[in-house]
């Protein structure tokens, strides 16, 4: 028995000293600034605004709490019709009355308990089936314990917004409205349907193209960009080649070479003979370069990865030759 004492006298303390310590920590600023959201509650109640009201006596009540604060907010939530709310702020200051002796206002509270009790609504809402894990119920943005699932408790009239979500669930959500005036409104949850998992992905079964064929290749691409200016290079020759044999049958015209068709000639014969010997030497050149692009593409082409990712094995051999009137060239090799 000693011990139980000793035990009981030390919570006693501890009781007393966290009492003292939460006072301290509400005086000065806080102190100052819950005395003027109270009045201003009080002059909003005056003027019947509750709900603006029962706001300033919360927030005052958060920062300094006191008996008559609360009591005061009680007031205030019933004036706005919020009958649950009323009911139970009363009945918790009720019992704060009677652990400070103040027996008059703990009468008084009483009495409004009392005077309530007949005016409450009450709520009961279910859930449908078990409950899957994970089950969080909510009412108004704030959690429901599961445990109160299908036990009728009082609420304040008005909309009662109603969720309840599950992992790998669809969640719920309704509103429902609850009437003033005592009564009783249940309201079950459907079950939560099981949310579907996607569909796996169908299995490929022809299995992919490698990069080196799935597409030409940077080095074919390459190749064949090189070939094409190749072989425009050589068909522009040709045309260079034409243009100056025409230039240089014209020069040996009676025209332009009276005497002989060698020598002997004007001025616009000398002009045409020596466009014809540079049109000719464009030619030549022209012919050379594209032989040599067209035979760099092809040797770009065939040389590139094939499926096993061997280079194929090519041996070219390009043989130009020129004269002043006629130029040959040859392409050989081995694939």
């Amino acid at each position: 028995m000693p011990t139980i004492r000793i035990i009981a006298l030390g919570a006693a303390l501890a009781c007393s000293l966290a009492t003292s310590l939460s006072s301290a920590q509400t005086s000065g600023g806080d102190k100052a600034s819950a005395e003027a959201l109270f009045n201003e509650g009080v002059s909003l109640v005056a003027d019947g605004d509750y709900d603006n009201g029962c706001g300033k006596f919360e927030a005052s009540q958060a920062l300094d709490p006191t008996l008559g604060t609360e009591l005061r907010l009680a007031d205030c939530y019933e004036r706005a019709k919020k009958t649950a709310s009323a009911w139970a702020t009363f009945k918790h200051a009720q019992g704060v009355a009677h652990v400070q002796g103040q027996s008059e206002r703990e009468e008084l509270a009483r009495q409004r308990v009392d005077a309530l009790a007949p005016q409450l609504h009450y709520l009961n809402v279910g859930f449908d089936g078990s409950k899957p894990p994970g089950l969080i119920v909510m009412r108004n943005g704030g959690a429901v314990p599961l445990a109160s699932l299908g036990v009728a408790i009082p609420v304040d009239p008005g909309a009662q917004q109603l969720s309840a979500t599950a992992p790998d669930h669809e969640s719920f959500q309704r509103t429902i409205e609850v009437p003033p005036g005592p009564g009783t409104t249940s309201f079950t949850i459907s079950a939560l349907r099981k949310r579907q998992a996607p569909p796996p992905a169908p299995a490929s079964k022809t299995p992919p193209l490698p990069l080196h064929k799935a597409g030409l290749g940077t080095q074919r691409v390459a190749g064949i960009v090189t070939g094409a200016i190749g072989v425009a290079s050589i068909f522009t020759s040709g045309g260079l080649g034409i243009y100056a044999k025409n230039r240089g049958d014209r020069s040996k015209e009676a025209d332009y070479c009276p005497t002989d068709g060698h020598n002997g000639c004007s001025q616009a014969g000398v002009d045409l003979r020596n466009r014809a010997r540079a049109f000719g030497t464009a030619s030549t050149v022209t012919f050379i370069a594209g032989a040599a692009l067209l035979t760099t593409g092809i040797v770009l082409y065939t040389t590139a990865p094939t499926e096993n990712g061997r280079a194929a094995r090519a041996r070219l051999e390009l043989r130009a030759a020129a004269a002043p009137q006629a130029v040959a060239a040859s392409v050989g090799g081995r694939w």
